[in-house]
């Protein structure tokens, strides 16, 4: 070895450490681990679906980009995934706090998925999907710095392009979103340095957020950045490492200021807030 510190981080690391560092510090050593909701499955069972409708059998059928158009067959492929994913996904649910039920979890995907569907299925232009990257954030003499992910979607026209299947609407806090989002940056971050690499390269920052509600339809956020956001994300990234490499307290700064210290939310709250008796 180099005797350099080796740093892997991921934008839901930075995000988890945004909410409360000792939520964070929690989580990577294992104290704690955060329980699959019944949001979050199926979340992951729509994201999985389109993912599988999208890959093509053969990736070089991409290099020319068409766009896809609706048709009988895709629409009951979509569903058909969709059954699968839910099936195989549901029996690993810990927290029933927002569906109760497999039966209406399977209604609610049903309907967000025919809004993605039919909302912004026909047209697009795919160029990589699931794309996924390992690159060099920084290095320095004590340390090496890569940043790992993976992008829902590169199209030709729109760019980066993540799906959201929440239960709340994203977009009513969409200046937070243009101040704050890591996501945004890491990605349009890596797809920077991964030029060369894509199918074509973009001279724009920007991501895509759509994010599907059901029948009320989808809602779209598009997040500018700029380097100036990178070398933030550098320099934000370079002190975690240094509070990770040399911390020795045995708790870091805890953060209550916002929704996600609760008892619903939290996976340690009955180790922090909501503990009756300290010492």
């Amino acid at each position: 070895m180099d005797g350099k510190w080796h740093h892997i981080w991921h934008q839901s690391d930075l995000k988890t450490f945004e909410m409360c560092p000792e939520r964070a510090r929690k989580i990577w050593a294992g104290e704690v681990s955060d329980p699959e909701s019944d949001a979050a499955v199926l979340g992951t069972a729509c994201h999985n679906a389109v993912e599988r409708l999208l890959l093509p059998a053969d990736p070089e059928s991409y290099d020319h980009c068409y766009p896809v158009e609706r048709c009988e067959e895709s629409y009951d492929l979509l569903h058909d995934y969709f059954e699968q994913e839910l099936t195989e996904l549901s029996p690993s649910i810990e927290k029933w706090n927002s569906y109760g039920s497999v039966d209406k979890m399977r209604s609610m995907g049903t309907s967000k998925l025919d809004a993605w569907y039919e909302e912004i299925y026909n047209g697009l232009t795919p160029m990589h999907v699931e794309l996924p990257f390992k690159k060099l954030l920084f290095e320095d003499d004590e340390r090496v710095v890569h940043m790992e992910g993976r992008i829902d979607l590169i199209d030709s026209n729109l760019g980066i392009v993540d799906w959201k299947f929440p239960k709340r609407d994203y977009t009513r806090d969409k200046w937070q979103y243009d101040r704050w989002d890591v996501q945004s940056t890491v990605y349009s971050w890596a797809v920077d340095q991964m030029k060369g690499e894509l199918k074509r390269d973009f001279e724009e920052h920007a991501m895509t957020f759509f994010v599907v509600h059901g029948k009320s339809g989808v809602s779209q956020m598009r997040i500018d950045r700029s380097p100036q956001d990178w070398e933030f994300l550098k320099r934000k990234v370079e002190a975690l490492s240094r509070l990770v490499e040399r911390s020795d307290m045995e708790v870091w700064t805890l953060n209550d200021a916002g929704w996600w210290c609760s008892e619903k939310w939290a996976p340690c709250w009955h180790l922090c807030k909501g503990k009756e008796t300290y010492g």
